[in-house]
């Protein structure tokens, strides 16, 4: 047994007796709820977006961009090139490009960056940058034109601007 509503620009209703609705409203928009608090919305140019009814909405824009909220501040973003930038709701960002390099942000002004090949540069808001080169060697500025080169073999070279 179904119930079917008809009205002007909004094509047939229809309220299900186990709770779900389907609702059309003549210009490609389709709002589908099951019931059970989960929420599945199509705007018509491929978009969707979706509501579990437990705070988690997933948001597809059609051109291959994924993003989630779960509800507690963190938001997974996938844009369909292999980058996935993850916001965890507390100022931290994590970038991952899909070719093995990662940027983690932290919120306080600290950015570390892994290449994929055994690079790791790491700047602490303060004018800090610490490189690493996947061999040993270590770079570090201070920002206060101090350079101290470690060369993995126990020779530390300080150069002073």
């Amino acid at each position: 047994m179904a119930t079917i509503i008809s009205g002007y620009f909004l094509s047939p209703l229809y309220i299900m007796d186990w709770g779900v609705t389907s609702i059309h409203n003549g210009l490609g928009v389709t709002s589908i709820h099951n019931g059970l608090g989960v929420t599945s919305i199509h705007n018509g140019l491929g978009v969707t977006s979706i509501h579990n009814g437990l705070g988690v909405t997933s948001i597809h824009n059609g051109l291959g961009v994924t993003s989630i909220h779960n509800g507690l501040g963190v938001t997974p973003v996938h844009n369909g090139l292999g980058v996935t930038s993850i916001h965890n709701g507390l100022g931290v960002t994590t970038v991952h490009n899909g070719l093995g390099v990662t940027s983690i942000h932290n919120g306080l002004g600290v950015t570390s960056i892994h290449n994929g090949l055994g690079v790791t540069s790491i700047h602490n808001g303060l004018g800090v940058t610490s490189i690493h080169n996947g061999l040993g060697v270590t770079s570090i500025h201070n920002g206060l034109g101090v350079t101290s080169i470690h060369n993995g073999l126990g020779v530390t070279l300080y150069i002073m601007d």
